[in-house]
């Protein structure tokens, strides 16, 4: 399977440079009107420094929005990893490898730091239109749509033509009921397995809500392959997930009538 396959997209309204040159100038406007910026620019040399670094860099690389972090007073993080990662983006068609990434599943947002010099970094939200996939950690991402009509980043598992599997992960930012503060928190990482069986996703917590997806005359089937795959949904790992839909797979051509 090719998952790093070009993928064709759309081009931006404003073109690469025009996107980049917009980009620059929302620096320029963060430093003259921006006061809530986590950690702001203190002076017009300090803001041509960021420029002349983010012009060494690749055009591809600088698309998006300036990043802010809204989160100083609330315990743990919005990330999947809370260390900035090592990875590697295909943007465009284009390889990008040992980029410093954050995955905010909080927000659904890919964050690429650019640095500054030894100390310091500016951040960025990636233009999520343009990203083909995504890799920290060695899980490998890409932006699925969903039903109602927004478009989000999963963990890619498996993919074949008429059966895939991805895993959506999200945080909850909650209430400290325990503390005398009430302080506020992320919660742990948690997923949501998606099927996509033809051109539909479904949202997948138990057996019964995988075999429901399939014809009549195919569930007593799936059901022997549960059995003795031993797949528990909501604990499945990721390797026990592609063993199990290959062996599923051979049933949703059938269903699909072609012959492999």
């Amino acid at each position: 399977m090719a998952l790093m396959q070009k993928l064709s997209l759309q081009p931006h309204s404003h073109g690469p440079v025009g996107t980049f040159m917009m980009f620059i100038f929302g620096i320029w406007m963060t430093t003259c009107v921006c006061g809530q910026d986590k950690q702001p620019f203190s002076d017009f040399d300090d803001n041509n420094a960021i420029v002349e670094v983010l012009l060494a860099h690749d055009v591809n690389l600088i698309n998006g929005i300036l990043y802010n972090y809204f989160y100083p007073h609330v315990n743990g993080s919005p990330y999947l990893f809370d260390d900035l990662q090592t990875g590697t983006v295909v943007l465009n068609g284009q390889i990008y490898r040992n980029q410093s990434l954050r995955f905010d599943v909080f927000n659904n947002q890919l964050i690429l730091t650019h640095p500054v010099d030894k100390q310091h970094g500016r951040s960025i939200i990636m233009v999520r239109e343009w990203i083909d996939y995504f890799s920290i950690n060695h899980m490998l991402f890409k932006s699925i749509g969903f039903d109602d009509g927004i478009s989000r980043y999963v963990q890619v598992i498996y993919e074949e033509k008429n059966l895939s599997c991805y895993f959506h992960w999200q945080k909850e930012m909650k209430l400290e009921n325990t503390s005398q503060l009430r302080d506020y928190y992320f919660t742990d990482p948690s997923r949501v397995i998606i099927v996509k069986k033809g051109s539909k996703h479904y949202s997948i917590t138990t057996k019964r809500s995988f075999i429901k997806i399939f014809e009549k005359k195919y569930r007593s089937e799936l059901r022997k392959i549960i059995k003795s795959e031993k797949i528990k949904f909501r604990k499945a790992s990721e390797c026990q997930m592609t063993d199990f839909l290959e062996v599923c797979n051979p049933l949703v051509n059938n269903e699909f009538h072609i012959v492999e």
